[in-house]
């Protein structure tokens, strides 16, 4: 998101006339900081293993969580969201 906004001032001098000076003011959107990182945790095979990471910004949709560096799609096995990943059958990866 980034916004583009003027600002301007005109003040009426009598003696030379109306003075103008304007100025732009670009606001860029802050960047998403992990606010609670992602913690190593141990579960047993069946049991329920949860992930879970907190962002500067929760209403953010474009994360993507991942293992070994392939992108996480939902089954039966595995439920995600943005804020959580659970694994609900442990299985060796």
């Amino acid at each position: 998101m980034e916004e583009k906004s003027e600002f301007s001032v005109d003040i009426d001098d009598l003696a030379y006339g109306v003075k103008h000076v304007s100025c732009n003011v670009n606001v860029l959107e802050k960047p998403v900081e992990i606010i609670v990182p992602l913690k190593n945790i141990a579960a047993l095979e069946k049991d329920t293993a949860k992930f879970t990471c907190e962002l500067s910004k929760p209403d953010r949709k474009d994360g993507k969580w991942k293992h070994l560096d392939k992108e996480i799609t939902d089954n039966k096995r595995l439920v995600k969201r943005l804020k959580w990943y659970r694994i609900t059958t442990l299985d060796r990866f």
